[in-house]
């Protein structure tokens, strides 16, 4: 039980690096030639850390990320039964993005390298949200992410 949480922890992560992955520019994103603006604070929607299919959310997975022109922030809280209090994933890293790739580079701890290719989605009309879903490879664990910017 106790190797399974702290796969989690160290999943997760290297999830927060990963979404790092995303740099500040304005465009569209994949398969537009340019990449999308990034910047603010991103709500965690899902983590599917090992691509199972069966993605923990909130309650169980809560946090955002917060992203300026070459930095993410990463404030992540995973439920972990039996223990009493969740685990805290935190740091942060550098990151790059292309019009269809993300990867992180960052020496905190957890954060790890990762990468992959990710699918951003504009706010198609008032009240509804950003989202932006990457599907990364952390240290040969895949995990697949959705967080959306209000």
């Amino acid at each position: 039980m106790r190797s399974g949480v702290l796969r989690v922890v160290a999943a997760a992560a290297l999830v927060g690096g990963v979404l790092s992955a995303c740099s500040s520019s304005n465009g569209t994103g994949p398969g537009g030639g340019n990449v999308p603006d990034l910047a603010g604070t991103w709500n965690l929607v899902s983590l599917d850390i090992g691509a199972t299919g069966q993605p923990l959310t909130p309650p169980e997975a809560t946090g955002t990320f917060s992203f300026t022109a070459d930095s993410v922030t990463v404030d992540l809280a995973i439920a972990s039964p039996p223990a009493p209090a969740p685990i805290a994933i935190q740091g942060k890293g550098s990151y790059a993005l292309t019009p269809t790739t993300i990867s992180i580079n960052s020496n905190a701890l957890l954060l790890g390298q990762a990468s992959g290719s990710y699918t951003y989605v504009a706010r198609p009309s008032a009240g509804v949200a950003d989202t932006l879903k990457a599907s990364l490879v952390s240290q040969g664990t895949p995990i697949d992410v959705v967080v959306v910017r209000p």
